[in-house]
């Protein structure tokens, strides 16, 4: 603490005598406690455990108690977070882009129509302020007596429709825990994933991305290309990323396990939980630097030196299988392949760590992060680790104190000596 003081004073020339130094050093290092013990009583699980404890029980279908409604026939509200419609009509044209978000949509009255007399069951303080979208959905519910003869006279959509509004199509953490939470509300259903169709509400003009839902579940399809009305036999809200599982700490996580095994198996990896030493296969992601298109926000840091660490761990572990993993540039489904056969993954702190969830149990994971981490927590990949039963071990860059370090550069001995304790774990198994 006292040499980053110094380098300030240093750096801006503070006429500070040492007794003054001491006490800023003591100050800024209290402060630092402090945040530290912030951080950690208002985090997950404390914070969201608290709040969020009946979740658990809500993961099975809730018979409806008045069968007598008629409407509660079509719409059934199974927990705080999920809405299941029966012969409901979903008219397009009734969805407008927002001016401040672009990418995004604006239900209108009418956009969900069903044909029945009587109050909806849903109530709107029944949902999860700004979390979930589920408000601002409850207020396009339109309950009407639709003449029957002209509601049979819409195309029908047979099956189950999951319904989603996606936040962004770039970042992958949110993609994985939209993905999950579908999963998740797949099996409360009691369906099969591939059996089930995907509708995206939202505007996101990413085409791949849309390819990318087809890749775990059944078809896929973004509203706006949707030209009519159509009747839907059943519809179901997801949970939205905000409120599913991974996000809120709801342990144990549901059918965790299953999902992995589920998308490795669409993405047409064969993996195995065997470790085989020596010919240990080693994965370094070749992240760039991503930032959030609308916020700004970095979402990969990137290494600037990722060839030279490349080149030595090829030197040190010519035993070993070194692959380079460029998200980028590869499909769903090679990057699938690529992550479940892999034993120890190595990359920069961002969100395309979000794929350790495809590791398979045993492997390991190095995260490296940029300075500003010592003293801002983000474990969210560590608990993944944890979670998918993969080791983790991790590495916070020392050498640009004070500065910005978005693209970092790291020592490859640093890199070298905890790939070998990694072996080390992995291969006495």
């Amino acid at each position: 603490m006292a040499s980053i003081f110094i380098r300030v004073n240093r750096m801006f020339r503070f006429k500070c005598r040492p007794k003054h130094l001491c006490f800023v050093s003591l100050f800024g290092l209290c402060v630092i406690v402090l945040y530290k013990m912030f951080v950690l009583l208002t985090s997950p699980p404390h914070l969201y455990k608290v709040a969020m404890a009946t979740m658990k029980e809500n993961y099975v279908i809730k018979e409806d108690a008045d069968d007598n409604a008629e409407c509660s026939k079509h719409i059934q509200n199974i927990n705080s977070y999920v809405v299941t419609f029966h012969d409901v009509i979903i008219d397009p044209k009734k969805s407008i882009k927002m001016r401040w978000s672009p990418n995004q949509l604006k239900l209108e009255k009418g956009f969900f129509t069903v044909p029945c007399v009587g109050a909806s069951p849903l109530v709107r303080s029944t949902f999860y302020g700004g979390l979930s979208p589920f408000p601002s959905w409850v207020t396009a519910i339109d309950i009407t007596s639709y003449a029957r003869n002209k509601f049979d006279e819409i195309d029908a959509v047979e099956g189950f429709t999951i319904v989603i509004k996606r936040k962004h199509t770039n970042n992958v953490y949110l993609k994985i825990l939209d993905m999950y939470n579908t999963y998740v509300t797949v099996r409360m259903m009691r369906q099969k994933p591939k059996d089930v169709y995907i509708l995206l509400i939202d505007a996101h003009s990413d085409e791949s991305s849309v390819n990318e839902w087809n890749v775990v579940f059944g078809e896929a399809t973004q509203i706006k290309d949707i030209p009519k009305k159509l009747k839907y036999e059943n519809v179901v809200w997801g949970i939205p990323d905000g409120l599913g599982p991974i996000a809120t700490y709801d342990l144990p996580l549901p059918f965790l396990d299953d999902f992995r095994h589920h998308v490795v198996t669409s993405g047409g990896a064969v993996t195995s939980d065997d470790i085989v030493c020596p010919g240990l296969r080693i994965s370094i992601l070749a992240a760039s630097l991503k930032t959030d298109s609308q916020t700004g926000k970095v979402l990969q840091h990137s290494i600037s030196n990722s060839d030279d660490i490349t080149e030595q761990l090829h030197r040190v572990f010519s035993d070993c299988d070194l692959m380079i993993i460029n998200t980028e540039s590869m499909s769903m489904r090679q990057q699938i392949q690529a992550f479940a056969k892999t034993d120890i993954l190595i990359g920069p702190h961002g969100h395309d760590l979000a794929n350790t969830v495809f590791l398979h149990q045993g492997a390991g994971l190095i995260e490296l992060f940029p300075t500003r981490y010592m003293f801002i927590s983000d474990t969210r990949f560590r608990q993944l680790a944890v979670w998918s039963k993969v080791y983790y071990s991790s590495w916070f860059n020392l050498e640009m104190m004070l500065r910005d370090s978005e693209v970092m550069t790291v020592d490859p001995s640093v890199v070298i000596d905890i790939v070998r304790e990694m072996r080390r774990i992995l291969c006495s198994k």
